[in-house]
């Protein structure tokens, strides 16, 4: 990874899983930077991402705990300080 990405941002992309391997759900994941969790938009509406670097996001679908893609914001990814 830090050879496609580089050191800094493969280690910011490797803290944001870090992040997501420990939460239990979207709650969990700050909706103010970093990572700033927040719900999509456009062609992109009902997937979340979380910020990297710069323009660098992770981009992904949401799934509820029987494994069925979820497009419910949780609390903090329905924060009005979110720009959809």
């Amino acid at each position: 990874m830090t050879k496609e990405f580089g050191k800094d941002r493969a280690m910011r992309i490797m803290a944001r899983l870090d992040e997501f391997d420990a939460a239990k759900n979207l709650a969990q994941i700050p909706s103010d930077s970093p990572p700033r969790c927040h719900k999509l938009q456009g062609n992109l509406q009902g997937e979340f991402a979380v910020d990297v670097s710069g323009n660098y996001h992770m981009i992904f679908e949401g799934y509820d705990k029987n494994d069925v893609i979820s497009t419910k914001k949780s609390r903090n990814c329905d924060s009005p300080n979110n720009f959809y």
